[in-house]
């Protein structure tokens, strides 16, 4: 068996997706010759777990190394612990502390403190804001999980590091590992590196843009397999790096583990309702906002009576773009048919899918990934209603021929694509899908790994 170190931030008993690509790696791998060791960060930091997916990895040897502050939130630790010890000294005149003190978060959403944008002082934040959690919040985890990594490394004799990337700070712990050892790096991609196109503007300037796409630079040159989870990015990663030899860069998709399926313990075919299903976040241009208006015109021409439509939208979905989602479906008239629901575990997300009619695909900003909720949707074999423009999610969609691709944000072509699925429906015409998808089982898409880690 060959030994093979896995550095991943999202690890189970992490609840968030990314954790899910390099757990089934880790699982299957041994099959293929191939002793994993992870590398993770400490449960305690993790900020919401799901001990379901645990189970893929109980055979698995699993270390931890702590995640310590970053310079931004040591900063912002040292302002509320003298904002409260000014407010105790002031508690003599009766002021409450709770009114004053705010602990920082772990990952505070956007710029710190946005304010005016002009002026040295609005200047200096952004300064700051762009250099101290540089590439990313997590970069505190940098010199723990070094010091882990090359301990074991040099005690297990490991041979290969491969890291799942973003956030960018783990490729970065993985090049350092390799320049130290002299193990081989394999970089995954779970999406695209250049994350700080995503940042609000307050959080860039020229100088975090030019370090992050040094930083970039150095890990495709240091690593000697680039894996990427679409064609299109692998495509685009050559285009950029014409010098580095083309098979330098493979793609390995998301997929699913059709043993955490249970197919007969849900059943859809005899419900009373019309359901249209959401799992995931909305971010990234993710809104509900022209689906709601679309339903809302299909309701009120009476083509879908609003006492039989059910939507669910489940996960981080209670704002889309800065406002509420409530606050879209009380301006649409569709309050009792919308049903919104924070995270549930895993298991329970695929019972989800399977008692839905209509599984709901919002990607609209996203030419070279594929939300990982995809593939789980195409074994659920529930048709999909993808919003997006042209590119690697509507391919696949098109290629599986398993739904309809639609405009995200053209109102008419969603409501005359829902009206069509509704119609289909209520004839009692079945609209799951019958496809051959091994393609995309997680058992083969860890043997292309082997491969690849095996040239």
């Amino acid at each position: 068996m060959k030994k093979l170190l896995l550095i991943a931030y999202h690890f189970p008993p992490d609840s968030e997706v990314g954790g899910i690509r390099v757990a089934k790696f880790a699982k299957y791998l041994p099959e293929f010759g191939y002793e994993p060791y992870v590398l993770t960060i400490k449960e305690k930091n993790i900020r919401q777990k799901d001990e379901y997916r645990l189970k893929d990895v109980s055979e698995i040897k699993i270390f931890r190394a702590a995640l310590w502050p970053n310079i931004m939130e040591i900063l912002l630790m040292l302002r509320n612990l003298i904002f409260l010890r000014t407010v105790i000294k002031g508690s003599g005149s009766g002021s409450n502390t709770t009114d004053f003190y705010h602990p920082p978060e772990v990952n505070p959403p956007g710029p710190i403190r946005a304010g005016n944008t002009s002026g040295l002082a609005y200047h200096i934040k952004r300064f700051l804001d762009s250099i101290l959690e540089l590439p990313d919040k997590m970069i505190g985890w940098l010199i723990p999980a070094v010091w882990k990594g090359y301990w074991l490394i040099k005690k297990e004799g490991i041979e290969i590091v491969l890291t799942s990337s973003p956030p960018l700070t783990v490729g970065i712990i993985g090049l350092v590992l390799s320049k130290l050892t002299g193990v081989k790096l394999v970089t995954d991609l779970r999406d695209p590196l250049e994350l700080h196109k995503r940042k609000h503007e307050s959080r860039r300037t020229i100088l975090s843009d030019t370090i992050e796409k040094w930083i970039e630079k150095k890990i495709m040159y240091g690593s000697g397999k680039i894996i990427s989870t679409t064609i299109q990015y692998t495509e685009l990663l050559r285009s950029c790096y014409p010098e580095l030899p083309t098979d330098k860069f493979c793609t390995i998709s998301n997929g699913f583990d059709s043993s955490d399926y249970n197919l007969s313990d849900t059943n859809n075919d005899e419900s009373d309702s019309f359901i249209l299903t959401y799992l995931g976040t909305f971010y990234h241009g993710r809104t509900p906002k022209e689906f709601l208006e679309a339903i809302s015109q299909l309701c009120k021409e009476n083509i879908i009576p609003i006492d039989k439509l059910k939507v669910n939208l489940i996960g981080d979905v209670c704002y889309a773009e800065g406002i509420p989602v409530e606050e879209l479906i009380k301006k649409c008239n569709l309050n009792g048919c919308i049903n919104i629901s924070n995270k549930i575990p895993y298991k329970e997300s695929l019972v989800q899918m399977r008692k839905a009619v209509v599984l709901l695909l919002f990607a609209p900003e996203q030419y070279y990934a594929i939300p990982a909720k995809a593939y789980e949707y195409l074994f659920a074999k529930r048709y999909i209603l993808c919003f997006a423009k042209d590119g690697a999610t509507a391919d696949l969609i098109r290629k599986t021929k398993s739904g309809i691709v639609v405009d995200p944000y053209n109102v008419r072509v969603i409501k005359d694509a829902v009206k069509k699925l509704y119609l289909f429906w209520e004839s009692r015409k079945k609209l799951t899908i019958d496809k051959d998808l091994l393609l995309y089982e997680r058992r083969e898409l860890t043997r292309r790994l082997s491969q690849i880690l095996d040239a």
